[in-house]
């Protein structure tokens, strides 16, 4: 889950003082509420939070959190989005331990695959090894509302690995 506005999905959803689910109440947010979520960390027993600014400060579930938006634009780059898609095919990945996604670092990258998507034409990211292109590549994808296939080359990989994957 990015930065942005979102709407409440789950009846009841509680905002707490802290990330962690014992802190103090501040409130219980109704169906449908909007609230501006500012990030998203693991709390320790390792359960997905999202920390909101409005209509109240606190920490909530991301389970009772779902985007509505129709269009997403980052840097005055805009794509429309989908508003009936399968949740179950668009990724939705937690926030990995020891490695949070930053997207303020990504919000260039991100801006030029919304450009890349926006003009129909294909992206390809190299990076150095570890979790950072896949969180990228997912997190486009749950903000696009698009499903994502991930492929992992290695030197032992050759092209008919990859046309068997077609």
């Amino acid at each position: 889950m990015l930065p942005g506005e979102y709407r409440v999905k789950a009846p009841g959803a509680l905002v707490r003082a802290g990330i962690e689910q014992s802190s103090a109440r501040v409130t219980e947010l109704a169906t449908d509420a909007a609230l501006v979520v500012e990030e998203v960390k693991l709390n320790g027993r390792g359960v997905a939070r999202a920390r909101v600014s409005q209509p109240v400060e606190g920490w909530l579930s991301c389970k009772c959190v779902s985007s509505d938006a129709g269009v997403v634009s980052i840097g005055g780059v805009s794509l429309s989005v989908a508003r009936d898609f399968d949740a179950a095919l668009v990724p939705a990945p937690p926030p990995l331990r020891g490695c949070g996604f930053e997207f303020s670092r990504a919000a260039a990258t991100l801006q030029w695959m919304l450009r890349k998507a926006a003009l129909r034409q294909d992206m390809f990211l190299l990076g150095d090894a570890g979790p950072r292109c896949r969180q990228l590549a997912l997190a486009f994808c749950e903000l696009a509302r698009r499903e994502a296939e991930f492929v992992s080359l290695t030197r032992d990989s050759n092209e008919s690995d990859l046309k068997q994957r077609r």
